[in-house]
């Protein structure tokens, strides 16, 4: 169930931005929490068998962020594509760009440890997912406005085909 809620914020944090793009904000947030959903899905055998939670490191809060993320960018990728906005640049920048921001976002958790910040798993997470997704969008964002028309251009395109 936090995966599906987890996913339904960044969806709608991330329409947030799109606000301006014809993107339906309902379809977008239902993308994302669909992709966090499958996540959870596919981890399900791991926790199943007790094997998630009892390995050392973050690798829990990794396959949330990046795993996740990955996901709810296919679903993304979907519903975009099902619309006729090809937007497969993005994709790959955005895959890219989740595995990328491992680093720095390692690199700040480490340093937080280091000058003895306590962490929970929801803090972890929270913190890598903001950083993670920052990183990936930073990468990404620019193939994925270009991808999508504007709210002016969609509107021509609609004027186009006579539709009201």
């Amino acid at each position: 169930m936090s995966y599906l809620v987890g996913g339904a914020i960044f969806g709608l944090a991330q329409s947030l931005v799109l606000r301006s793009r014809p993107v339906s904000v309902s379809a977008w947030i239902l993308a994302t929490s669909a992709g966090y959903g499958l996540t959870a899905v596919l981890l399900w055998p791991l926790i199943a068998i007790e094997v998630l939670g009892n390995i050392p490191g973050p690798v829990e809060p990794i396959l949330a962020t990046v795993g996740g993320g990955s996901l709810a960018g296919v679903v993304q990728y979907l519903m975009l594509r099902r619309r006729g906005i090809v937007a497969s640049r993005w994709l790959v920048l955005w895959v890219l760009g989740l595995v990328a921001s491992l680093v720095p976002t390692s690199l700040f958790m480490m340093s937080l440890e280091g000058v003895g910040i306590a962490q929970s798993q929801l803090f972890q997470v929270f913190c890598m997912g903001v950083l993670t997704a920052g990183v990936a969008a930073l990468i990404s964002g620019k193939a994925l406005l270009r991808a999508l028309p504007s709210a002016r251009e969609d509107n021509r395109a609609l004027a186009a085909k006579g539709t009201p």
